[in-house]
């Protein structure tokens, strides 16, 4: 690891090596300027970035894809490089200016750099977007020979500019404004075709058919069961325990921020029976009033209705909840009662 004034030490040394060669041919002086200065840009043309994942210094990992859709500027830096602390402002005033339309990742090339080490120098230069460490071979993948060294990709991904060494926000601003897509255009939602289920089924709900000209990023899902429920991603899964219908709405979200929605149904029948009970066995006088109550009874949604039925002299059929009779014969009397929910079940 190079020291803390690794810099002036190269400055002054590179300065001693100018006045030296002032002494010579104009074409050494013209070259000493370049290694002297050390910075270059280059255009890509349609170069793909290579694709990496890594886990930033707060713990959560990402991927270079998952910023399709936006201009991504990668700085491939080292916490000791005062090159690089320079180039903090210009790269907060380019995120100014283009604010969710770019997407800048800082990420350390030196293997003394810990997590606690970029912690304290992200909160020191006070840095807003994500800072990781390389731990996925990016210094010889991106070929990184010097610090800083930035790229900036198109939002399809494309490597279209490349620098090595500090650059001024206006020139960054200029190289991203020539590349940059202000897509305007929303996604459109697809919740998929309604479904009918029976209770307490997993319902897989998909919105894997909604479409952008770039891409949808986000898929968030809402309903009232109970209380407001909440889901997220392409294809959620949900257990309805509850027969009822329910209005599921699908958001769906690109990397601009323009979004769309789109409704589905999910039908949830009730196939649970209900569960009859009939008043215990009574002995009366003939004549004296007997009180048929199956309140009793109970049901997941609830008993729409109640049928007795029983033979006195003729086949009798009465219906009600609780209702009286009088039987005017004695005798023995089996008294069946049938209840039903709404759904049909019994």
């Amino acid at each position: 690891m190079s020291p803390p004034n690794s810099k002036r030490f190269r400055d002054a040394r590179a300065c001693r090596q100018l006045r030296h060669a002032a002494r010579g041919s104009l074409p050494a002086l013209a070259l000493l300027l370049m290694i002297a200065i050390g910075t270059s840009s280059t255009v890509f043309g349609l170069s793909l970035a290579p694709e990496f994942s890594l886990t930033d210094i707060d713990g959560k990992t990402f991927h270079l894809s998952d910023y399709r859709g936006r201009v991504v500027i990668l700085e491939f830096f080292t916490s000791w490089c005062g090159r690089c602390i320079d180039e903090i402002p210009h790269l907060k005033a380019v995120q100014t200016e283009y604010g969710t339309h770019i997407v800048i990742l800082s990420i350390s090339v030196e293997d003394d750099d810990t997590n606690a080490v970029l912690q304290q120098f992200r909160d020191q230069y006070q840095i807003p977007w994500i800072v990781a460490k390389d731990t996925a071979g990016l210094r010889g993948r991106y070929n990184i020979t010097a610090y800083p060294t930035l790229y900036i990709l198109d939002a399809e991904g494309y490597i279209r500019y490349r620098h090595v060494g500090p650059v001024e926000a206006s020139a960054l601003s200029n190289e991203v404004k020539e590349i940059i897509v202000y897509d305007e255009t929303s996604p459109v939602a697809n919740a998929g075709p309604d479904q009918i289920v029976n209770e307490d089924t997993i319902v897989t709900l998909d919105g894997s058919a909604s479409t952008d000209n770039v891409g949808v990023t986000s898929y968030t899902w809402t309903f009232y069961d109970e209380a407001p429920q909440t889901l997220t991603g392409v294809q959620p899964t949900y257990l309805f325990q509850t027969p009822s219908s329910y209005i599921v709405t699908l958001n769906v979200t690109d990397a601009m921020g323009n979004t769309d929605i789109n409704t589905v149904l999910i039908t949830v029948i009730d196939v649970t029976p209900p569960t009859a009970v009939a008043e215990s066995a009574q002995t009366l006088h003939v004549g004296s009033l007997a009180i048929l109550d199956g309140s009793a009874s109970t049901d997941n949604v609830g008993v729409t209705s109640y049928t007795w039925t029983f033979y006195d002299e003729a086949p009798q059929t009465l219906t009600g909840e609780s209702l009286p009779y009088t039987f005017q014969t004695a005798g023995n009397y089996t008294i069946s009662l049938n209840v039903t929910d709404a759904a049909g079940n019994w």
